[in-house]
């Protein structure tokens, strides 16, 4: 039974890859009656984590919540840190994506509080990142700074290329806000050269589209017109709709303010 489980969650990978996220729910719901039906508990806890990822992935936030938590009480009873301290970041994602910034934060730490216990400096870089992103959205930007760079620290440490050019991107954003359009350049710049190395389309689209932001602010609107038809362009060969909306939205302002 345990063979037919793993066999249906491949299918469900599968078919999430080639985006039918129906399929894929499918065969994780397939899985996860046999995991239960057989008392298979953390292989039901890894399906229970699988449609939460499917459910974030389509935007449904609260069912995305409720699989997370089912999963995450399952993996408390076996106290598999790990996939805790994963899952709590789940969760710290989606109340972000929906704003709820104090509970995203409430889990985020949770979450840095095991890393830092286990010694996992990868997760521990990543979460310290979701925080600083979330400081960023709440306009504390010296804040967002302070842990951005430690994210950058310790991806460095790791050799985490994305995050790596994913945290400078990000300081070149706060200096943005903040007004400091050179510096700000010059970490998008430095972020671009690594993305481009490592062929993330994904976060080549987001650089992109603040460098776009940058140069429109600083009055030179065709060279921001190229930024954001190539990051656009981008965003819709790598399927990121999120990076999409922002790039549309960042083009819809700049024709509106014309």
């Amino acid at each position: 039974m345990e063979e037919k489980i793993k066999d249906l969650v491949e299918q469900a990978q599968e078919a999430q890859e080639e985006g039918d996220m129906g399929s894929a729910l499918q065969y994780y719901q397939q899985a996860l009656n046999i995991a239960h039906k057989n008392d298979y508990k953390e292989w039901a806890a890894r399906c229970l984590f699988q449609i939460g990822e499917t459910y974030y992935i389509l935007y449904e936030f609260g069912e995305a919540i409720k699989y997370y938590q089912q999963a995450l009480e399952i993996f408390r009873e076996f106290n598999k840190k790990t996939w805790i301290a994963r899952i709590m970041n789940k969760m710290g994602l989606v109340y972000k994506v929906i704003g709820e910034y104090s509970d995203a934060l409430n889990f985020f730490q949770q979450s840095l509080k095991i890393y830092k216990a286990i010694g996992d400096l990868a997760g521990k870089s990543t979460t310290i990142s979701y925080i600083g992103d979330v400081y960023k959205r709440l306009g504390k930007f010296s804040e967002a700074l302070n842990f951005i760079q430690q994210s950058l620290n310790l991806s460095e440490k790791v050799d985490d290329l994305i995050l790596k050019a994913k945290n400078i991107s990000e300081i070149g954003f706060l200096y943005y806000e903040m007004g400091n359009y050179k510096d700000a350049l010059k970490k998008y710049q430095q972020a671009l050269q690594i993305i481009e190395d490592v062929g993330d389309l994904s976060e080549k689209s987001l650089i992109l589209n603040y460098m776009g932001r940058l140069f429109y602010t600083v009055g030179k609107d065709s060279k921001a017109i190229e930024y954001f038809r190539e990051a656009l362009d981008l965003s819709e060969e790598s399927g990121d709709l999120f990076i999409q909306v922002n790039i549309l939205n960042s083009m819809g302002l700049m024709s509106y303010e014309n």
